[in-house]
């Protein structure tokens, strides 16, 4: 199965989408304008009816995202009220009225605190079923966990999205995580998006 990112471009180059239970990383950087890409997707998936799960940056906040599905025509509080988006929050910011209940506040939690809520809540929710979608901000982890947690779990966790069938897509930014590193995730995923600015020009690379 194909899951659409929503860019008829971009899905065409990749055969009609994503390939269904699968991780991408998408390279990118903050003058990059991937926020859009990113809402695009997600709101492309809740659209299909599958839920989402998001790990969101401290770049993309929760007003944003839910500024970028209004301009889609879809409301960030009535997805979440109707159990179709969650989200695991490391900053402890505001979301919209009737989002509370679907957000997983993990800021003040060590790491070892943390792994239990990905393989208990997070394991349990994901078990309760549907179809799911995963966005999972990499960049925030590392600064977050730091990069002995990714290279521990990541592998782990990418194995157990691909045999529940769900999709994932995962952001990065290989320059500030290293050669060494980011090499090791190339290896986990199964393909890798690049966008990246060159003057005035946005570009992408599959």
């Amino acid at each position: 199965t194909k899951v659409a990112t929503g860019i008829a471009a971009l899905d065409e180059l990749l055969e009609g989408g994503l390939a269904g239970g699968s991780v991408y990383l998408l390279d990118t950087n903050s003058k990059a304008n991937y926020k859009y890409f990113i809402a695009s997707i997600l709101a492309g998936r809740v659209r299909a009816g599958e839920k989402v799960l998001a790990l969101l940056s401290s770049f993309l906040t929760p007003e944003d995202l839910d500024k970028m599905f209004a301009l889609q025509g879809l409301s960030m509080s009535r997805l979440a009220q109707e159990g179709q988006i969650y989200f695991i929050e490391h900053y402890t910011r505001p979301y919209p009225p009737g989002c509370e209940a679907n957000v997983m506040d993990v800021g003040t939690l060590n790491n070892e605190e943390y792994r239990r809520v990905v393989e208990e809540k997070i394991g349990s929710l994901v078990a309760g079923g549907g179809s799911w979608f995963v966005y999972y901000d990499l960049n925030t982890v590392i600064a977050e966990r730091g990069k002995d947690y990714v290279t521990k779990y990541f592998a782990a966790d990418s194995a157990g999205v691909k045999a529940l069938g769900m999709t994932m897509m995962v952001l990065c930014n290989f320059s500030e995580i290293g050669s060494e590193v980011s090499a090791f995730l190339e290896r986990t995923s199964n393909g890798v998006i690049r966008t990246w600015v060159d003057g005035a020009y946005q570009y992408m690379q599959v």
